[in-house]
């Protein structure tokens, strides 16, 4: 049998009083520090609470067991990816602990080679990730860390790491509502105009008023235009192997020969 596949006969169990699974579980990984200040870590470049970077982590372990135990190759989500790339750089914790002591064999994560065929395996793996998850812990996907397929892997090349240092993050609408506020500084401005034509000297004070407010709103909206007009945008070519990273895809594999090989990709990783 080749080491990179699975053997066609190995059935999923429930994970219920599986001993890797107890492992797993209590690794320390939601800890303070255990390893030091991951938890924090994973929620602040990520923009989650703290509840929700240890949920997270528990997905996490989740994938990592079904990563050993499914008779195919997993996908995980882009949550549960995230903790899995920052799980990799806490090198004592991934290499020696997880991969050592629970583990007992190396779990690699190797990028996709990208195009079209990738986006289409990786798609079915997560599919397959999905109903396995379900196999193994009695229950659905959690929605909210393991997102439906196709929501899954949209808009995985339009995806990049931003330094919120340099940048201000605004939604797509912000676009509309730089329209929006444009078109309503030009109308203060005919509102001040018509205000002081009307009244003569006696509502000249309100007219300048109007005309003040005028100003700082186109200044706001150009200030907007500009700012989303010099976002880096970073398009993906159909067919191409233009993946962005681990946005676009990634796989891992295991060195061990009665153990697992597996990838992932098309918006995310494998193992």
């Amino acid at each position: 049998m080749d080491c990179k596949e699975k053997p066609a006969t190995l059935r999923l169990e429930p994970a219920g009083d599986d001993a890797l699974w107890q492992a797993l579980e209590a690794m320390p990984l939601e800890a303070e520090d255990r390893p030091p200040g991951f938890v924090r870590r994973l929620a602040r470049e990520n923009g989650w609470p703290i509840d929700r970077a240890r949920r997270a982590i528990h997905e996490y372990k989740r994938f990592v067991y079904l990563a050993v135990r499914a008779p195919h190759p997993v996908t995980p989500s882009r949550d549960v990816d995230q903790v899995w790339h920052l799980h990799l750089t806490h090198s004592r914790s991934y290499w020696q602990e997880m991969c050592g002591e629970v583990l007992g064999r190396p779990l690699h994560h190797e990028p996709t080679a990208g195009g079209e065929s990738e986006d289409r395996k990786y798609l079915e793996q997560y599919k397959r990730t999905l109903a396995s998850y379900e196999r193994a812990f009695g229950e659905v996907p959690p929605e909210a860390f393991w997102p439906l397929p196709q929501a899954r892997f949209a808009g995985a090349g339009d995806l990049l790491w931003i330094d919120r240092s340099d940048y201000w993050l605004l939604p797509r609408s912000a676009r509309a509502l730089a329209g929006g506020a444009a078109l309503g500084g030009v109308g203060l401005v005919a509102l001040a105009g018509t205000g002081h034509a009307e009244g003569g000297e006696g509502t000249s004070a309100s007219g300048w008023m109007w005309l003040m407010v005028a100003v700082v709103v186109l200044g706001l909206a150009a200030s907007l235009f500009r700012d989303l007009a010099g976002r880096p945008r970073k398009r993906r070519r159909r067919g191409s192997d233009s993946s962005p990273g681990w946005f676009g895809g990634c796989g891992s594999s295991s060195d061990d020969c009665g153990g697992s090989s597996d990838g992932c990709g098309g918006g995310g990783c494998g193992s």
